[in-house]
């Protein structure tokens, strides 16, 4: 289960859930807001999904506020990785 807030690097991010997601963002599944502390993800997806989800999005906001400067799909591969490793294990 996500919880509905969670903190990365001291801050407190808000985890929205959104039904109609999708078709709002023009076809994204999720978005980090890092100027609002926000993490929308489309809840019509399935469970495994929306962990990925969290995940990627937890990324994103390490890359912006490190500044890592990662590219789009190295930040979707260690989403999906990470992911993953964690199912695997049992840490959901």
């Amino acid at each position: 289960m996500i919880p509905t807030k969670i903190k990365i690097l001291g801050h407190e991010y808000h985890i929205i859930f959104d039904n109609d997601y999708i078709e709002k963002s023009g076809g994204n599944t999720g978005q980090c807001n890092n100027y609002r502390n926000e993490i929308h993800i489309c809840s019509k997806l399935p469970e495994s999904s929306q962990n990925e989800i969290l995940i990627h999005e937890i990324i994103e906001a390490l890359d912006y506020r490190l500044e890592l400067n990662l590219e789009h799909h190295k930040i979707c591969a260690l989403g999906e990785s990470l992911n993953q490793v964690l199912c695997d294990n049992g840490l959901h």
